[in-house]
């Protein structure tokens, strides 16, 4: 993962506290059995008891459990605990392990006469509320809308009420992120419908959940005296030590501070944290440290703002680990901390700040003159080296984004011209073409960019020690509903004690793209095999398929940007052949090389290395 030297300075107090935090041991000093001589099913039942209220120690028991489960246990049991792991993983705030889990248990249930309708329901909500939380909201939808009809094809309402209140939280925040009032309408009329089946069903969990949606809404709407109202009526129903509660306090301290009572923003935000504190829940604490950052700051109480800042800090990167969200996160941080310690500077030295600032401004103006300078210099040279490639750079870019737009114009012009004549059925066609073509068309685009970003050296590349098995399964597991959509299973081969060095979003890309291909050019039921073995000083690593495979001549195109290739996928799926490009350039700024071996209708096998740590 990318680090920015002068963040990870000042934020490693905060951040390597907080992990030491996270990976301490397991504390067992109150359970009464032998943990190392527990049979599958003792284990079993401890962490599903575990799950409510200690998501690590059920994590632990879960993980045991997976170690001694018979090849023989039955379906029922095997789910049990599949969605006790995916729950608790999802508390902790490892979304990428919790979604995995849940896809392994949706995959348990295939095929078995809808005998586990009901689970699959449950699994479909529990995706949905995991894509939420990675901001995924399409992903959501698609999950949480998979519930609702398998609900209404057979009839199972028990998990209704749940589903609806699930989709009243994404539709929140959406409505937050694009400022979308629309949005936030559809959220309180789903949280209206869940709270009603949840006060006949008394549902006390699911009251409080919906509660605290509509409060949410009308806090953005900015009816806080009604939000509040919301609020209180929810806590009236939260027993003091359930965990979700900590979730309620935190949006009622924000009420307070928007309303400028910042004594009970403290107030419920530090019971928030207090409460969440122990069982580690980073995505509460995360908001409840935030909250009591900017509370004191505003009290003038510059100490304690600081040390909240500084652990916010520490959640936010554990939560948030991709390069983007990180960068975000620790430019946001680094400034609120810059800003934290000038103000409490200014308590007791003045007159020094005022110097201080003074140099700052003096060096800043210098050093941005010579920066800019050798910014100029340096584009001058590449815009040079760019020029070499611009026309076939451009003959690429102009063919592959023309394709889907003039698809999606044609179908959209018909639509528009004949609408009434076409049945829902063909309109449904025509919107899910529409849907198809643009996101290729996204795909296509974030692989232009990042081949762009390459091309001008605009990239840092920060290589770090990785485990290889954890990144593959972070892969694989957003890839699995590709996979599951053309029934293809993905066999992972990967030593988990395997360390290599190597930048973390290079290598999340080169083994996106490459299972990416993989999937998109097998059949129905073929498999895929990503697999690694440690050869000297490096490690090979190679993505098999047993697809359609590729004829000598195509495989001698491969990597050439000259020798451009559009061959479709099993099911159409367009491809401009971009993606081998940004593999390939990234492959070998890593240190690393790549080959392709392939034979017609047998497969193809992508074979690249990376130095081990």
């Amino acid at each position: 993962m990318l680090r920015i030297i002068l963040i990870a300075l000042f934020l490693l107090f905060s951040v390597r506290a907080y992990s030491q935090e996270t990976d301490s041991i397991v504390d067992l000093s109150k359970i009464t059995f032998n943990v190392d001589k527990a049979d599958f099913k003792t284990l079993l039942d401890s962490s599903y008891l575990y799950s409510n209220t200690n998501p690590k120690l059920a994590i632990f028991f879960g993980l045991k459990a997976l170690d001694k489960m018979p090849g023989n246990t039955d379906i029922y049991h095997k789910g049990k605990l599949l969605v006790t792991l995916g729950r608790s993983y999802h508390d902790l705030g490892d979304y990428p392990k919790a979604i995995n889990y849940y896809f392994e248990e949706l995959t348990l249930y295939h095929n078995n006469n809808g005998q586990y309708d009901k689970f699959i329901i449950s699994t479909y909500i529990n995706l949905g509320e995991a894509y939420r939380a990675v901001v995924d909201f399409k992903a959501a939808l698609l999950h949480l809308n998979n519930a609702l009809n398998l609900i209404n094809k057979t009839g199972f309402s028990q998990h209704l009420s749940f589903a609806l209140d699930r989709l009243s939280s994404v539709y929140f925040e959406i409505g937050t992120n694009n400022n979308d009032t629309s949005a936030i309408l559809k959220a309180i009329s789903y949280a209206d419908s869940s709270l009603k089946l949840s006060r006949l069903e008394k549902d006390t969990g699911l009251i409080c959940s919906n509660l605290n949606v509509i409060g949410a809404c009308n806090t953005y709407l900015g009816n806080y005296k009604i939000a509040i109202k919301n609020y209180s009526e929810a806590e009236s129903y939260y027993p003091r030590d359930e965990i979700n509660r900590s979730n309620l306090l935190n949006n009622i301290a924000n009420a307070y501070y928007i309303l400028d009572d910042m004594d009970n923003a403290i107030k419920y935000a530090k019971e928030s944290y207090d409460l969440a504190k122990p069982k580690g829940i980073l995505i509460y604490l995360r908001e409840a440290t935030a909250t009591l950052n900017r509370a004191h700051r505003k009290k003038g109480n510059y100490e304690l703002a600081l040390f909240y800042l500084e652990e916010n800090s520490g959640y936010s990167f554990q939560l948030f680990n991709d390069e983007n969200k990180n960068k975000l996160v620790a430019a946001e941080r680094k400034y609120e901390s810059e800003k934290n310690k000038k103000l409490f500077e200014d308590e007791k030295k003045n007159k020094l700040y005022l110097i201080s600032l003074l140099a700052l401004f003096a060096i800043s103006g210098f050093t941005a003159f010579y920066l800019r300078q050798r910014y100029y210099k340096k584009q001058n040279f590449l815009l040079n080296e760019l020029n070499q490639t611009k026309s076939k750079f451009i003959s690429i870019l102009s063919h592959d984004l023309r394709s889907p737009l003039t698809g999606i114009n044609g179908l959209l012009e018909v639509l528009h011209t004949d609408y009434d004549s076409f049945s829902d059925e063909e309109k449904k066609d025509f919107i899910s073409s529409v849907l198809d073509s643009t996101k290729n068309l996204y795909s296509l685009i974030e692989n232009l960019l990042q081949w762009s970003k390459l091309q001008q050296g605009r990239y840092e590349l920060t290589p770090e020690t990785l485990n290889l098995a954890e990144i593959v399964n972070k892969v694989t597991a957003l890839q699995k509903i590709n996979a599951i959509n053309k029934k293809i299973k993905i066999e992972t081969r990967v030593n988990p004690e395997i360390k290599i060095k190597a930048d973390e979003n290079f290598l999340n890309t080169i083994i996106r793209n490459l299972l990416d291909n993989a999937i998109k050019y097998s059949n129905e039921g073929a498999s895929v095999t990503i697999a690694a073995a440690q050869k000297n000083s490096c490690v090979e690593i190679s993505v098999s398929d047993t697809g359609i495979g590729m004829d000598n001549e195509t495989l001698s195109k491969l990597f050439k940007i000259e020798e451009h290739i559009r061959t479709k996928g099993t099911l159409d799926e367009t491809g401009s052949g971009l993606g081998l490009l940004l593999v390939k350039e990234m492959v070998e700024k890593s240190g690393g090389s790549i080959t392709a071996a392939s034979q017609p209708h047998t497969g193809s096998t992508f074979t690249f290395t990376i130095p081990a740590a």
